[in-house]
């Protein structure tokens, strides 16, 4: 599956091409009937998808992948994880790969439900310590399928191939736009993410999960001095 043709400009693309790929979403959202309704954490997952297809990471071409184009071969692959982790990623990653196939490519050869795999990777997560809105938000992807695909078509047809006919110059004016104008709403989820992550650290009883929640709380608060350079942690040491 050939990935979408996206010029990324110089500087700092990730922030600047993440910003873009979560605007022309929303934007897509709002067009198409379907503006955000607590979907915070979809748009951003949906918006790292974006993100991570420019940059050739659902290519299924090689076993290290974890990607495969048939349902039957997802399944097995599944099955034969050590760790409830692992399964979640194959699941994750593979429903992922589904919902762009649905949206944007329409390769045949990909068989198997994105919505499913969805379904699949949240019930991976059943007893675990990986994030714990994780689960609601997968069983959201699940759940709203066909209405995520239906609005990522809308993007297809009325965003994404406008932009593979624009100059390198015009896309950086569009990316640069697009971040001033997601930087309110990036700045609310990165405090609503923070405030979890360092409840959860706080909260805590067992050595591991309060490293994890420590980690993610830095690494939230990183992002969010970026973001707010009001923002004041000095981190758990």
């Amino acid at each position: 599956m050939e990935p979408v043709k996206y010029t990324l400009i110089s500087g700092n693309e990730t922030e600047l091409f993440s910003f873009f790929c979560l605007n022309l979403w929303l934007q897509s959202r709002i067009d198409t009937d379907n503006e955000s309704d607590g979907d915070e954490e979809v748009n951003t997952y949906v918006s790292g998808v974006l993100y991570r297809d420019a940059l050739g990471m659902y290519m299924t071409d090689g076993a290290e992948t974890r990607l495969r184009k048939k349902a039957v071969d997802v399944e097995l692959l599944a099955e034969t994880t050590e760790t409830p982790r692992e399964r979640h990623g194959i699941y994750a990653r593979n429903a992922d790969l589904r919902f762009l196939n649905d949206g944007i490519y329409d390769d045949r050869r990909i068989t198997g439900c994105g919505d499913v795999f969805y379904e699949n990777a949240a019930a991976a997560l059943e007893g675990t310590k990986i994030r714990r809105n994780m689960r609601p938000m997968l069983d959201r992807l699940s759940s709203g399928y066909l209405t995520y695909v239906s609005i990522l078509r809308y993007m297809k047809a009325m965003h994404l191939d406008m932009i593979k006919r624009l100059s390198q110059q015009e896309v950086a004016s569009l990316q640069n736009d697009a971040q001033e104008a997601a930087v309110p709403y990036m700045r609310r989820l990165a405090y609503a993410a923070f405030t979890d992550a360092y409840a959860d650290a706080r909260n805590a009883t067992e050595p591991a999960a309060r490293a994890e929640a420590e980690r993610r709380a830095n690494t939230i608060a990183d992002q969010l001095r970026g973001i707010d350079p009001g923002f004041r942690f000095d981190g758990f040491q």
